[in-house]
Protein backbone atom coordinates (compact mmCIF):
# COMPACT_ATOMS: atom_id res chain seq x y z
CA UNK A 1 0.00 0.00 0.00
CA UNK A 2 1.23 3.36 -0.84
CA UNK A 3 0.36 5.84 1.73
CA UNK A 4 1.15 9.36 3.00
CA UNK A 5 0.37 12.28 5.12
CA UNK A 6 -1.37 15.05 2.98
CA UNK A 7 -0.85 18.29 5.35
CA UNK A 8 -3.62 20.68 3.90
CA UNK A 9 -1.63 24.31 3.82
CA UNK A 10 -2.27 27.51 2.67
CA UNK A 11 -0.91 31.04 3.43
CA UNK A 12 -3.79 33.41 3.31
CA UNK A 13 -6.45 31.92 6.27
CA UNK A 14 -8.97 34.08 7.00
CA UNK A 15 -8.45 33.92 10.85
CA UNK A 16 -4.83 34.72 10.91
CA UNK A 17 -3.38 35.44 7.76
CA UNK A 18 0.30 33.81 7.00
CA UNK A 19 -0.08 31.41 10.70
CA UNK A 20 1.77 28.19 8.74
CA UNK A 21 4.92 30.21 8.74
CA UNK A 22 4.46 32.05 11.63
CA UNK A 23 7.98 32.00 14.13
CA UNK A 24 7.68 30.65 17.72
CA UNK A 25 11.19 29.86 18.84
CA UNK A 26 13.31 30.75 15.64
CA UNK A 27 10.86 27.83 13.82
CA UNK A 28 8.32 28.45 11.67
CA UNK A 29 4.90 26.65 12.38
CA UNK A 30 5.05 24.51 9.68
CA UNK A 31 8.12 23.05 11.06
CA UNK A 32 7.12 21.71 14.76
CA UNK A 33 4.45 20.02 13.31
CA UNK A 34 6.78 18.03 10.56
CA UNK A 35 9.11 17.57 12.78
CA UNK A 36 6.69 15.59 14.68
CA UNK A 37 4.94 13.96 11.73
CA UNK A 38 8.29 12.63 10.94
CA UNK A 39 8.69 10.21 13.93
CA UNK A 40 5.78 8.43 12.88
CA UNK A 41 6.43 4.74 12.53
CA UNK A 42 3.45 3.96 9.82
CA UNK A 43 3.61 6.93 7.89
CA UNK A 44 7.11 8.00 5.82
CA UNK A 45 5.98 10.25 3.21
CA UNK A 46 4.97 13.76 3.77
CA UNK A 47 2.73 15.77 1.03
CA UNK A 48 2.24 19.07 1.45
CA UNK A 49 -0.74 20.07 -0.68
CA UNK A 50 -1.53 24.05 -1.01
CA UNK A 51 -3.01 26.58 -4.00
CA UNK A 52 -1.57 27.57 -7.10
CA UNK A 53 -1.63 31.25 -5.97
CA UNK A 54 1.21 33.07 -5.53
CA UNK A 55 0.57 33.76 -2.28
CA UNK A 56 1.36 30.26 -1.52
CA UNK A 57 4.97 29.83 -3.04
CA UNK A 58 6.65 30.85 0.47
CA UNK A 59 5.19 27.26 1.26
CA UNK A 60 6.84 25.50 -1.73
CA UNK A 61 9.78 26.74 -0.52
CA UNK A 62 9.62 25.88 2.42
CA UNK A 63 8.97 22.34 0.80
CA UNK A 64 12.38 22.75 -1.39
CA UNK A 65 14.29 23.91 1.88
CA UNK A 66 12.80 20.49 3.93
CA UNK A 67 12.85 18.11 1.16
CA UNK A 68 9.58 17.74 1.56
CA UNK A 69 7.14 16.67 -1.69
CA UNK A 70 4.32 19.20 -2.78
CA UNK A 71 1.44 19.43 -4.65
CA UNK A 72 -0.25 22.84 -5.97
CA UNK A 73 -3.52 22.90 -7.15
CA UNK A 74 -7.04 25.15 -6.55
CA UNK A 75 -7.62 26.99 -3.54
CA UNK A 76 -10.91 26.70 -3.16
CA UNK A 77 -11.86 23.71 -3.94
CA UNK A 78 -9.95 21.56 -1.48
CA UNK A 79 -11.15 17.94 -2.25
CA UNK A 80 -9.91 18.74 -5.78
CA UNK A 81 -6.47 19.36 -4.39
CA UNK A 82 -5.99 16.36 -2.75
CA UNK A 83 -7.33 14.18 -5.23
CA UNK A 84 -4.85 15.52 -7.52
CA UNK A 85 -2.47 15.08 -5.32
CA UNK A 86 -3.33 11.64 -4.80
CA UNK A 87 -3.12 10.84 -8.29
CA UNK A 88 0.11 12.67 -8.66
CA UNK A 89 1.67 10.78 -6.09
CA UNK A 90 -0.17 7.24 -6.92
CA UNK A 91 -1.46 6.92 -3.46
CA UNK A 92 -3.60 3.66 -2.33
CA UNK A 93 -4.76 5.88 0.65
CA UNK A 94 -3.61 8.77 2.74
CA UNK A 95 -3.80 9.94 6.02
CA UNK A 96 -5.26 14.51 6.25
CA UNK A 97 -3.30 16.79 8.65
CA UNK A 98 -4.20 20.00 9.29
CA UNK A 99 -0.98 22.82 8.90
CA UNK A 100 -2.77 24.54 12.23
CA UNK A 101 -1.59 21.19 13.87
CA UNK A 102 1.93 21.60 15.32
CA UNK A 103 1.64 19.44 18.21
CA UNK A 104 -0.42 16.21 16.59
CA UNK A 105 1.04 13.01 18.24
CA UNK A 106 2.47 11.05 15.32
CA UNK A 107 1.65 8.20 17.85
CA UNK A 108 -2.21 8.88 16.68
CA UNK A 109 -1.13 8.28 12.84
CA UNK A 110 0.20 5.10 13.65
CA UNK A 111 -2.96 3.86 15.52
CA UNK A 112 -5.32 4.86 12.49
CA UNK A 113 -2.96 3.36 10.47
CA UNK A 114 -2.91 -0.14 12.32
CA UNK A 115 -6.71 0.46 12.51
CA UNK A 116 -6.79 0.95 8.86
CA UNK A 117 -4.74 -2.41 8.05
CA UNK A 118 -6.71 -4.28 10.80
CA UNK A 119 -10.16 -3.66 9.99
CA UNK A 120 -9.83 -2.66 5.77
CA UNK A 121 -12.83 0.52 6.23
CA UNK A 122 -12.91 3.50 3.82
CA UNK A 123 -12.18 5.71 6.45
CA UNK A 124 -10.20 5.93 9.83
CA UNK A 125 -10.84 8.91 12.16
CA UNK A 126 -10.50 10.36 15.31
CA UNK A 127 -13.46 13.52 14.65
CA UNK A 128 -16.68 11.96 13.79
CA UNK A 129 -17.74 11.35 17.13
CA UNK A 130 -14.59 13.98 18.83
CA UNK A 131 -12.80 13.24 21.99
CA UNK A 132 -9.57 14.04 21.16
CA UNK A 133 -8.59 17.88 21.48
CA UNK A 134 -8.82 20.31 18.70
CA UNK A 135 -4.92 19.74 17.23
CA UNK A 136 -5.00 16.15 17.36
CA UNK A 137 -7.56 14.96 14.11
CA UNK A 138 -6.35 12.56 12.26
CA UNK A 139 -8.11 10.55 9.18
CA UNK A 140 -6.89 8.41 7.18
CA UNK A 141 -9.05 7.76 3.43
CA UNK A 142 -8.96 4.86 0.89
CA UNK A 143 -8.47 6.75 -2.07
CA UNK A 144 -11.18 4.81 -3.92
CA UNK A 145 -13.38 5.55 -1.76
CA UNK A 146 -12.26 9.39 -1.64
CA UNK A 147 -13.10 9.09 -5.57
CA UNK A 148 -16.31 7.77 -5.06
CA UNK A 149 -17.00 10.67 -2.36
CA UNK A 150 -15.77 12.90 -4.44
CA UNK A 151 -18.14 12.27 -7.28
CA UNK A 152 -21.10 12.88 -4.77
CA UNK A 153 -19.82 16.18 -3.75
CA UNK A 154 -21.97 18.96 -4.69
CA UNK A 155 -21.48 21.90 -1.79
CA UNK A 156 -19.05 24.57 -1.20
CA UNK A 157 -18.75 22.74 2.48
CA UNK A 158 -17.64 19.54 0.50
CA UNK A 159 -14.97 21.00 -1.04
CA UNK A 160 -13.81 23.16 1.20
CA UNK A 161 -13.71 20.53 4.21
CA UNK A 162 -12.33 17.59 2.46
CA UNK A 163 -13.93 14.48 4.32
CA UNK A 164 -17.37 16.19 5.41
CA UNK A 165 -19.27 14.22 2.38
CA UNK A 166 -18.10 10.98 4.40
CA UNK A 167 -19.57 12.10 7.52
CA UNK A 168 -22.50 13.50 5.89
CA UNK A 169 -23.07 10.21 3.79
CA UNK A 170 -21.79 7.66 6.49
CA UNK A 171 -24.10 4.86 5.47
CA UNK A 172 -22.19 4.61 1.83
CA UNK A 173 -18.98 3.80 3.16
CA UNK A 174 -17.48 1.62 6.15
CA UNK A 175 -16.30 4.27 8.55
CA UNK A 176 -14.14 3.27 11.41
CA UNK A 177 -13.93 6.03 14.36
CA UNK A 178 -11.38 5.94 17.25
CA UNK A 179 -12.00 7.66 20.55
CA UNK A 180 -9.05 9.35 23.18
CA UNK A 181 -10.98 7.39 26.05
CA UNK A 182 -12.11 10.95 27.72
CA UNK A 183 -13.65 13.99 26.73
CA UNK A 184 -11.26 16.12 25.85
CA UNK A 185 -12.86 18.22 22.55
CA UNK A 186 -12.84 21.46 24.57
CA UNK A 187 -9.19 21.73 24.48
CA UNK A 188 -7.79 23.29 21.53
CA UNK A 189 -4.28 22.85 20.49
CA UNK A 190 -4.91 23.61 17.35
CA UNK A 191 -3.57 26.99 15.80
CA UNK A 192 -6.42 29.24 14.73
CA UNK A 193 -6.79 32.18 15.92
CA UNK A 194 -4.26 35.14 17.45
CA UNK A 195 -5.30 33.84 21.04
CA UNK A 196 -4.23 29.91 19.60
CA UNK A 197 -0.66 31.01 18.73
CA UNK A 198 -0.07 32.80 22.83
CA UNK A 199 -1.26 29.03 24.11
CA UNK A 200 0.98 27.55 21.90
CA UNK A 201 3.88 29.81 22.10
CA UNK A 202 3.48 29.57 26.16
CA UNK A 203 3.26 25.93 26.14
CA UNK A 204 6.39 25.79 24.64
CA UNK A 205 8.00 27.99 27.31
CA UNK A 206 6.75 25.80 30.11
CA UNK A 207 9.10 22.57 28.07
CA UNK A 208 11.63 21.02 29.60
CA UNK A 209 12.36 19.02 26.97
CA UNK A 210 11.95 18.86 22.86
CA UNK A 211 8.54 19.16 21.84
CA UNK A 212 8.68 16.17 19.76
CA UNK A 213 8.69 13.65 23.56
CA UNK A 214 5.40 15.13 24.73
CA UNK A 215 2.40 13.35 23.34
CA UNK A 216 -1.01 14.78 23.55
CA UNK A 217 -1.46 13.37 27.23
CA UNK A 218 2.13 15.08 28.00
CA UNK A 219 0.51 18.25 26.43
CA UNK A 220 -2.98 18.56 28.73
CA UNK A 221 -1.34 19.85 32.11
CA UNK A 222 0.63 22.47 29.98
CA UNK A 223 -2.50 23.78 28.12
CA UNK A 224 -4.30 23.62 31.58
CA UNK A 225 -1.49 25.88 33.27
CA UNK A 226 -1.89 28.26 30.28
CA UNK A 227 -5.50 28.31 30.08
CA UNK A 228 -5.67 29.46 33.75
CA UNK A 229 -3.95 32.32 33.17
CA UNK A 230 -4.74 35.88 31.11
CA UNK A 231 -2.69 35.95 27.93
CA UNK A 232 -1.17 38.99 26.78
CA UNK A 233 0.22 40.47 23.29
Amino acid sequence: MKLAAVIQARYSSTRLPGKVLMQAQGKPLLGFLIERLRLSRKVRTLILATSDQPEDDALEAFCTEQNLLCYRGSLKNVARRFHEACQHFQLDAFVRVNADSPLIDPRLLDRAVDLFEQEAPDVVTNIQNRTFPKGESVEMVKVPAFQRALSGMSKPEHFEHVTAYFYERPELFKILNFTSGGAYNDIRLTVDTRDDFLTFTSILQQMTRPHWEYGWKDLLPLYKEVAARPQTI
